[in-house]
């Protein structure tokens, strides 16, 4: 499944199936103005008055506040996600680029992690490549604004100018110079699928020389030349070059509307139905994943007032007063969390969609939705 992106919650398989009860903080840990340097100050005190509030032990909350610190020399937007159970933090994650807003510390059956999936989800790994007849560089970034050390490859610089004096020679003059300029971009192809394979990388922007940018497209492997664009007119590609930040921008705000829209088409021609595939509503997606159903789940990134109950078992997730399947139940939560719960569980991914496209092709009401694994011949 292609989507702004479905999510292999299974990662989190091992936090989850942890008995609890959790501690979970969200806070803006960015040190870029003297502002926000002050409001560390305060952070640790604020979120431990909030988690003694709501009963957490003492040993959890010990642990969390011991972990609240600012994102040293990280001059970007940056906010840190603490989850701690049994008297240790279990995930200590700096998410560069998200801002925590007014952020949160509660106590819990399951740790939140949907600030992790809203910004992973959004990650959106993409190379630029600056090709010329002689090599070129891979640049290895995020929607987020982080960047990796670049990959730089130097070819021969042998013949690199084509003869442009006539005689017996010149046409085995140039076919060497053509042979350098497609061993030198080959060599920049292999660095640049490399990259694409370590990464995950969704996009590849590829400027530089017109003729070298050609040669390279024309050898990367299928699954990379899918991805490449040529962005012409941006002969160097400057990092802090506006037109060349302005048009990623655009590139990368296309693949999230296409990727939106297709997981969106694929709901509304399930209509909801199972014998179609899919399911709709907190209630049917509950007994989706119960069944272990549920192969994509899509959720509204907004709380809702609907709550279930998070199991220590298999099934996982039932309705409040529902049936458990002989499982205990640890407690109940806002619906969102444990249908996350349990999808990680059941090995589904997940996809958080704005509220409004969801709404688009959902009931009047209806919160979540989910694509099946196999269809039924009942709904």
């Amino acid at each position: 499944m292609t989507a702004p992106a479905a999510y292999p919650a299974h990662r989190w398989a091992d936090l989850f199936r942890r008995a609890g009860p959790w501690c979970s903080v969200f806070y803006d840990a960015g040190t870029g103005t003297v502002d926000s340097r002050h409001a560390q100050d305060v952070i640790p005190d604020n979120v431990a008055d909030e988690l003694r509030r709501q009963g957490a032990a003492e040993d959890d909350l010990t642990a969390i506040v011991d972990s609240v610190r600012p994102a040293a020399g990280e001059s970007r937007p940056a906010a840190r996600l603490l989850l701690a159970e049994s008297g240790a933090v279990r995930l200590d994650e700096l998410l560069v680029g998200s801002e925590a807003g007014p952020g949160f510390a509660t106590v819990g059956p399951v740790p939140d992690v949907l600030p992790l999936l809203r910004h992973d989800q959004h990650r959106f790994p993409y190379l630029v490549v600056v090709v010329g007849r002689d090599g070129g560089e891979v640049r290895r970034h995020s929607a987020h604004g982080q960047r990796s050390e670049p990959i730089t490859v130097t070819g021969s610089r042998e013949n690199l100018t084509k003869n442009p004096g006539g005689g017996w020679s010149q046409g085995r003059y140039q076919h060497r110079t053509e042979e350098i300029w497609r061993r030198n971009t080959g060599a920049l192809a292999e660095a640049v699928e490399e990259a694409r394979r370590l990464d995950g990388s969704r996009l590849i922007a590829v400027i530089g020389d017109t003729h070298a940018a050609q040669l390279l497209i024309t050898q990367l492997p299928p699954a990379a030349a899918d991805l490449a664009t040529r962005i012409d007119s941006i002969p160097d590609g400057s990092e802090d070059d506006d037109a060349l930040r302005a048009k990623l921008d655009e590139l990368i705000a296309g693949e999230y509307g296409r990727a939106e829209q297709a997981v969106l088409e694929q709901l509304s021609e399930t209509r909801g139905s199972q014998r179609r595939g899919g399911v709709t509503g907190i209630g049917p997606v509950a007994a989706a994943l119960q069944r272990a159903q549920a192969d994509l789940v899509v959720l509204t990134d907004e709380p809702t007032e609907e709550r279930l109950a998070v199991l220590d078992a298999e099934p996982w997730v039932a309705t409040p007063g529902g049936e458990t399947y002989g499982a205990q139940v640890l407690g109940e939560t806002e619906a969102r969390g444990a249908l996350l719960r349990a999808a990680a569980l059941s090995d589904a991914d997940v996809v958080l969609l704005p509220p409004g496209a969801l709404r688009s092709v959902l009931s009047d009401g209806d919160e979540a939705a989910a694509l099946l694994r196999w269809t039924s011949e009942n709904g």
